[in-house]
């Protein structure tokens, strides 16, 4: 399944970054958020071919990390307060889940060479939402993602 999105929707402030392995989710949300109607179809509209060099296939990489922690910066910023409590405490959940993900990741990579510093970085971003979270999610789902985090840090030097 992939995307198609009107030119229109492309603006100054909705267009893909540069230096990003996963520049698509930096804008997603967006255009989105931006469009009057979303069409599903199951149609085969066009060919998407994979190389072996992309990023789908690819080590884990500590860029990965930043990219996906920055985005999610971003759209936790971007629809905090614009709805509802409940999308973002759903885009907080998100967000420290794909905390536990990536220092998972991060542990079992073969080719990141300093995880320390990587650790420490989840480690803050993991905590300052941690701490926003704290009275707003269920208390058995904040408790399973501190546990779910530290157990993956536990014992690694920061």
């Amino acid at each position: 399944m992939n995307k198609l999105f009107r030119r229109k929707l492309f603006d100054n402030n909705t267009k893909f970054p540069i230096h990003r392995l996963i520049d698509d989710e930096f804008i997603i949300y967006k255009l989105i958020d931006k469009s009057n109607k979303i069409v599903y179809t199951d149609d085969i509209m066009y060919a998407y071919v994979q190389s072996n060099s992309s990023i789908m296939r690819s080590n884990f990489k500590a860029q990965k990390v930043y990219d996906t922690i920055d985005v999610y910066d971003e759209v936790y910023n971007y629809f905090k307060g614009k709805y509802t409590p409940e999308l973002d405490n759903k885009i907080l959940i998100r967000y420290l889940s794909y905390c536990v993900e990536l220092a998972q990741k991060t542990k079992k990579s073969n080719v990141i060479d300093d995880k320390s510093i990587l650790f420490k970085y989840l480690k803050e971003k993991f905590e300052a939402k941690l701490e926003e979270a704290k009275e707003k999610i269920e208390k058995n789902k904040y408790e399973k993602f501190c546990n779910d985090f530290y157990e993956v840090i536990d014992n690694v030097e920061i």
